[in-house]
């Protein structure tokens, strides 16, 4: 992706929102997105 910033939005139904941050669990602890900064800001 060019070392480009990437987001993601997570949408559900109405009071969905255990599982949608039960998703966004999952995806933080199976990558390493979070941990990444792209090499103009280090």
């Amino acid at each position: 992706m060019n070392n480009l910033p990437v987001g993601i939005q997570l949408i559900g139904n109405y009071f969905s929102e255990a599982k949608l941050l039960n998703i966004a669990h999952i995806f933080q602890t199976n990558t390493n997105w979070h941990n990444l900064t792209p090499e103009e800001f280090k």
